[in-house]
């Protein structure tokens, strides 16, 4: 039963079609307002606040390129600090082989004197004088080693007859293959040494070696010893007789070392006898420790003093030299740094002391 005053709609009724209706914009109307209220609340952003925001943003990504830059920079700074080093030890390992070893000659001491047959005994062919150098100035300087080259030793197989005789090697030596006609080698024992040409192919010698003096034993234009030959075949001793029986025979060679332009043309290298070596050396300064003799020796044992060439040469010096000291600068080649008044290059100077050991006594 219905309670009193309330009374069902008829759906098909006028009554309940109004009623309908105004629920329905109702809820429309609800609808509406809900969305205008969300659109409303969402804002846009003003050209101060955009402005704010791409100054930030421009700060934080310059920080972060400043970092990135400096990382690469301090990056790049080391590798040229590690490739200038390295090759600083390349040059230092290198000269003090060939300097350590200058005037070299078997097992001749220090004092013994070197004989030579050849007709040209200047610049290259001076055996007589282990290490000589030039002046530089304000260039660099440069220096020439004579010595023997090693690995290269053939024993005599038998003593001379005399003096002016040919010599003969052990043919059975696997150094024997390396000897070719036109070679300049020395002949030494541990009381002499003898410098001369080799005039004969020992590849079809069956080990004599030969020395002529004849004007047709003289190397072809192309050889590298072109122009040189023996103005004479006397040794003036025997080798490989009974009281010498350590007699061999040895190639011998001249090692310049000079700064150059470089073959890459960006800076200048350390060239060895024309052949470039160490890129980035741009300055080479050289002294040469002058030997003292103390009292009752004739044998020097210390450098007392150190000279540049021009005064090694001023006081004919050069036999006396025991030592020598070598200052270079290495560069790093590539640019690393702000040039500002400078190319941007790293440089660092190097310096070191060698003994010469074939003119120190042990």
């Amino acid at each position: 039963m219905l309670s009193a005053g309330i009374y069902p709609l008829d759906p098909a009724s006028k009554r309940w079609r109004n009623f309908r209706e105004r629920n329905i914009k109702e809820t429309q109307r609800r609808q509406i307002m809900k969305y205008q209220k969300l659109t409303h609340s969402q804002k846009g952003l003003t050209l101060v606040e955009i402005m704010i925001a791409v100054t930030i943003s421009l700060v934080l990504l310059a920080g972060i390129m400043q970092i990135f830059l400096s990382s690469k920079q301090s990056y790049n700074i080391q590798q040229a600090l590690s490739r200038v080093q390295e090759n600083a030890r390349l040059v230092t390992d290198i000269m003090l082989r060939d300097v350590t070893a200058a005037g070299y000659m078997g097992c001749l001491g220090a004092t013994d004197e070197i004989v030579s047959t050849l007709s040209d005994q200047t610049v290259s062919y001076d055996y007589a004088v282990a290490i000589e150098g030039t002046e530089g100035g304000d260039d660099p300087d440069s220096i020439t080693i004579r010595r023997v080259i090693e690995g290269m030793s053939v024993p005599v197989a038998q003593p001379m007859d005399s003096p002016t005789s040919p010599i003969t090697l052990d043919t059975g030596n696997l150094n024997y293959a390396s000897l070719n006609q036109w070679d300049v080698v020395t002949v030494s024992d541990c009381a002499g040494a003898a410098v001369f040409m080799i005039t004969n192919d020992p590849a079809t010698s069956d080990g004599v070696i030969q020395r002529g003096t004849a004007s047709a034993d003289t190397p072809p234009e192309t050889h590298i010893n072109n122009g040189q030959s023996n103005s004479t075949d006397d040794l003036e001793r025997i080798f490989g007789s009974q009281s010498a029986t350590t007699a061999k025979l040895y190639r011998v060679g001249s090692f310049s070392y000079q700064v150059q332009p470089s073959d890459s043309g960006n800076t200048s290298s350390l060239f060895v006898s024309g052949d470039e070596l160490v890129e980035g050396v741009e300055d080479l300064q050289i002294e040469y420790g002058i030997a003292n003799s103390p009292p009752n020796s004739s044998i020097p044992t210390i450098a007392e003093q150190y000279l540049d060439a021009d005064a090694v040469t001023a006081g004919n010096n050069w036999n006396d030299v025991i030592a020598v000291r070598i200052t270079f600068v290495v560069n790093s080649g590539d640019l690393v740094v702000n040039p500002g008044d400078g190319d941007g290059r790293l440089r660092k100077t190097f310096s070191t002391t060698i003994r010469l050991r074939n003119r120190v006594p042990a």
